[in-house]
């Protein structure tokens, strides 16, 4: 199979742009997580201070990050999959070849 150059270009670009968004979504993460400790440990401070002078203990609240937010861990999984499928499993599904060279699917005819 043959694809353009530019359609080639376009590709390589998109691939580097979401290698540089990957790396910049990852020193986010790691600005955040520093983030969350710093105000725990504020809290914490805080509260050791309200207890020393007041004598009042109050809760402190720990800012954690929830493993279930955000984007699926794998995105690719929650696509659907353009691997090939085999002859067999292609038989099976009746998927098939046309004289010309083209895809034939069981609801075709010819």
């Amino acid at each position: 199979m043959f694809i353009s150059k530019t359609f080639h270009k376009q590709l390589a670009t998109a691939e580097a742009e979401a290698s540089a968004a990957k790396q910049h979504v990852a020193s986010l993460q790691t600005a955040l997580d520093w983030a969350r400790f710093r105000i725990t440990q504020l809290e914490k401070e805080r509260a050791q201070l309200v207890y020393a002078a007041l004598g009042a203990k109050i809760p402190v609240p720990e800012f954690t990050q929830d493993p279930t937010a955000g984007l699926p861990q794998n995105l690719l999984t929650s696509m659907p999959s353009f691997d090939d499928l085999g002859d067999e499993e292609a038989a099976r599904q009746g998927i098939g070849w046309k004289d010309d060279g083209s895809v034939k699917y069981q609801s075709e005819r010819g």
